[in-house]
């Protein structure tokens, strides 16, 4: 064993190691120098770019303008639900029970103030116009024996008592033919309706009068507009005061939206508005907020505005919802997907319209001689 370890072999078996060493140490420095080293013309690609040159930039017909400065107007989007204008708005109701006998107006007829809507029968009505015509009556012999009381009085032949007698009874069947008539205005008559009443009389032996009364009267429309809703049918019985049909001018209509709390320094009366409908969404209608509130829910932290919006087209339509139509006027909604408010003119940076622009360093696309300009 002492005869294989002699010193030659030893100074051998060193140098190997030295030299074993020494490759481990710069041989894979090489490599890693050599794999580090870049093609000049190659860059460095940054994910969620792309590179173009100037052949490809004129290929694609890609233009690159700077960004400038302009006037930028504040703009806030909203949602709101749409309603008929409560000020161009009636509520039809009938001021006297009875039976329907016609229904003349439909659903979505155009009236005009003063058009009838139905025909309703009423017992109480033909009480009134049998009290009416008694009253006239009553009221004519009173005025018959007053003055023939006047020329007996004049001529010494009746006492000064029994004349003013006869005069109270005159004045007194004026008061309730008065009365009478007044309450046939109060039931919806008209002047017309009860002369026409009156001519219908024909007078026989004495001042009595045997009227054909007609117990039926008209319901009629008390403003221009359509007709959006419609709550009788022919034979229905209905009550005094019974709300009948809805009569509303749609040219003009409100739209009441919700203003957070941090917009309302945006937001003031006057301010035009933009208004879209999913169901429509290639129409824009315009309108100008008219109300704020003064005061801001505690839970919600929102304002309640209102916005007066044309829609002299009739293209808007209060049964719209999210683009779906419902079947009750009564409880139709649209809710607007967005409602756009102009405030002031601010200075801002703008780009042309359609153009791609570079948002928080993010490029959807860019060129390498693009000029630099702020996003």
């Amino acid at each position: 064993m002492r005869d294989l370890l002699t010193p030659k072999r030893v100074l051998i078996g060193a140098g190997v190691m030295a030299l074993v060493v020494l490759m481990w140490f710069f041989i894979p420095a090489g490599f890693k120098k050599k794999s580090s080293e870049k093609d000049p013309g190659q860059e460095a690609h940054t994910p969620g770019q792309v590179k173009l040159d100037q052949e490809a930039i004129q290929r694609a017909k890609i233009e690159a303008a700077p960004a400038t400065m302009g006037p930028m107007a504040n703009k806030v989007l909203l949602t709101g639900e749409l309603v008929f204008n409560e000020e161009k708005t009636a509520r039809v109701s009938s001021r006297l029970s009875g039976r329907v006998v016609k229904i003349i107006a439909d659903y979505g007829a155009e009236v005009k103030k003063g058009d009838a809507l139905a025909v309703i029968d009423s017992v109480e009505l033909g009480q009134a116009q049998n009290s009416f015509l008694q009253a006239v009556a009553s009221y004519n012999v009173a005025q018959k024996a007053y003055e023939r009381a006047l020329l007996l009085w004049q001529e010494k032949a009746i006492s000064q008592a029994e004349f003013l007698e006869r005069q109270a009874k005159v004045e007194l069947g004026k008061a309730e033919r008065d009365f009478a008539e007044n309450r046939l205005h109060l039931l919806g008559l008209s002047d017309a309706d009860i002369a026409r009443l009156l001519r219908g009389g024909r007078k026989t032996q004495g001042p009595s009068f045997h009227a054909a009364v007609d117990s039926t009267f008209i319901l009629r429309a008390p403003i221009a507009g359509r007709v959006v809703d419609r709550k009788v049918t022919p034979g229905l019985v209905v009550k005094a005061e019974e709300e009948l049909f809805v009569v509303a001018d749609t040219a003009t209509l409100w739209c009441f939206v919700q203003i957070p709390e941090k917009d309302l320094p945006l937001v003031k009366p006057g301010c035009m508005t933009a208004i879209k409908v999913s169901a429509l969404p290639q129409e824009e209608f315009t309108g100008c907020i008219d109300y704020i509130a003064a005061m801001v829910d505690k839970a919600s932290r929102m304002t309640r505005a209102r916005v007066q919006v044309n829609n002299s087209g009739g293209l808007l339509n209060r049964s719209m919802r999210g683009g779906l139509i419902t079947n009750r006027p009564q409880v139709q909604r649209t809710y607007f997907q967005t409602v756009n408010l102009s405030g002031p003119l601010e200075p801002g940076w703008e780009v042309p319209a359609g153009s791609r622009l570079s948002l928080l360093n993010r490029n959807p696309a860019s060129t390498s001689n693009a000029p630099s300009s702020p996003a």
